[in-house]
């Protein structure tokens, strides 16, 4: 499947909440969506619940003439809607029948916003839609019964790449009572399932959890009604590129509504920096086309220090997913390429180094001299990737060189070209530690989840 992004809104309930209604930053933030090209080939757009405040028809009468997208790129995509505690009776599950909200937003509706081929439980809240054949989204209305999710557990094409929406799913970093109901009864049940959304509680958080099969799940609460002016039409677009996903959460009237700009409290709240709202993630299946880089040459998984004896190779990508310590400001080396340094110095050919004020490194000898990789610092024991290309080819793909930290390039970097290491007959790789002449030093004293190495074509 080609790159592609998905638009996702929060909780807008306090932008329609009866003479409280401030639909401007709806419209604000389409406008900028529109012109926005980082919204590559978009594809869908999903609420994740609460779309009003009270449920009453006047306020869904002006949500959806707020979220109209006439005249723009997104005036064909597929709009899908799910009902929070605020859009129906709260108390209520979801065999209330009739309510202002399903005839807005439920089967009604689905020739208005684009839903051809979408499937309806009985009640009208819940559903399952398919996106040309690719990517599949279950959507679980406010209040559902045990046997609505069994419906959509038997409904569901099970090992398609797969999205749920559930109004409550996550709070405060972990699964609600609500989440672990839907983890047990669907997530944990369709294999293709590999993110999560939902809103209802503040702040947004993330959880990433693992089912009882290894697989990784990204569960993601979304909201952002606690903010100034009840979130001022804040937006998140999920972009998935090249076996990637993108996650990106602004506010565009944050920069062009006088009123917040001259509010500090707005200038401070909607910038949303944190990494629950800016993030990136591999999605567990591969909803994406990406480079196909075959079985690792190598592989390891664990935390001491020791040498390996692998093959030569001199042009090579790695990917490198590690602990950092919690303590202790030594320079320390997670893993090296042993050798004679052309230079005469008693460093190893290659390696990938934690400084002293925490910040991962790269250095190696190649045929282009010598190259440096130095990146901004990283947090006492926090979990991060590190994938590094020399440049070259597999699978017919051209790989550029660099080296990416968390999924972003480094830009503290000589290494702009494609190279190769020099040549050398050592066979010698240390993992947890560096080299000096003919020693082991510099011991890395975090932990070293993982090292794959794959040799690459010229």
């Amino acid at each position: 499947m080609d790159d592609f992004s998905i638009i996702v809104w929060p909780d807008t309930q306090y932008l329609f909440d009866g003479e409280r209604t401030h639909p401007e930053f709806i419209t604000e933030s389409i406008r900028a969506l529109d012109g926005d090209s980082a919204v590559v080939n978009p594809q869908l757009i999903i609420h994740v619940g609460d779309v009003v405040e009270h449920g009453y028809q006047d306020e869904l009468d002006t949500a959806l003439d707020a979220f109209d997208y006439r005249d723009t790129r997104f005036a064909n995509l597929p709009q899908l809607w799910i009902s929070g505690n605020h859009d129906v009776d709260h108390s209520s599950d979801d065999q209330r029948g009739t309510t202002p909200f399903r005839e807005s937003f439920g089967p009604a509706a689905s020739e208005r916003f684009n839903l051809n081929g979408i499937i309806f439980d009985e009640t009208g809240y819940s559903w399952i839609y398919t996106l040309d054949s690719r990517l599949q989204v279950i959507g679980i209305g406010w209040g559902a019964r045990s046997s609505t999710l069994e419906w959509a557990c038997q409904q569901a094409e099970s090992t398609m790449p797969t999205i749920v929406v559930s109004h409550d799913l996550v709070f405060n970093s972990e699964l609600t009572e609500n989440g672990r109901r839907v983890w047990d009864a669907l997530i944990e049940q369709i294999p293709g399932v590999f993110l999560a959304l939902a809103g209802h509680e503040w702040p947004s958080s993330r959880v990433r959890q693992q089912t009882r099969d290894g697989r990784w799940v990204e569960c993601h609460c979304f909201n952002a009604q606690d903010l100034v002016a009840g979130g001022a039409g804040m937006v998140r677009t999920y972009t998935f590129r090249r076996g990637i996903c993108d996650v990106r959460t602004w506010c565009p009237a944050l920069t062009t509504d006088e009123r917040l700009k001259r509010n500090l409290a707005a200038r401070r709240q909607l910038a949303v920096a944190d990494e629950a709202n800016q993030l990136r993630f591999v999605p567990a299946l591969p909803v994406t086309s990406g480079i196909e880089l075959g079985r690792p040459d190598f592989a390891f998984y664990g935390g001491e220090c020791r040498t390996v004896e692998m093959a030569p190779a001199s042009r090579m990508i790695m990917r490198l997913r590690f602990t950092a310590p919690n303590q202790g400001r030594d320079w320390q080396v997670l893993f090296a390429k042993w050798g004679q340094a052309p230079d005469g110095s008693n460093e190893p050919l290659l390696q990938v180094s934690l400084s002293s004020e925490r910040f991962v490194g790269f250095h190696a000898f190649t045929t282009a001299g010598q190259e440096w990789v130095t990146s901004h610092a990283i947090d006492d024991g926090s979990t991060n990737e590190v994938v590094i290309s020399l440049g070259g080819y597999r699978a017919g793909h051209r790989l550029k060189p660099g080296v990416w930290l968390n999924g972003d390039r480094i830009l503290r970097s000589t290494l702009t070209q494609s190279t190769q290491l020099i040549e050398s007959d050592s066979t010698t790789w240390s993992i947890g530690c560096g080299q000096w002449g003919d020693e082991m030093a510099d011991r890395f004293y975090g932990t070293i989840e993982s090292i794959e190495i794959w040799n690459l074509e010229p």
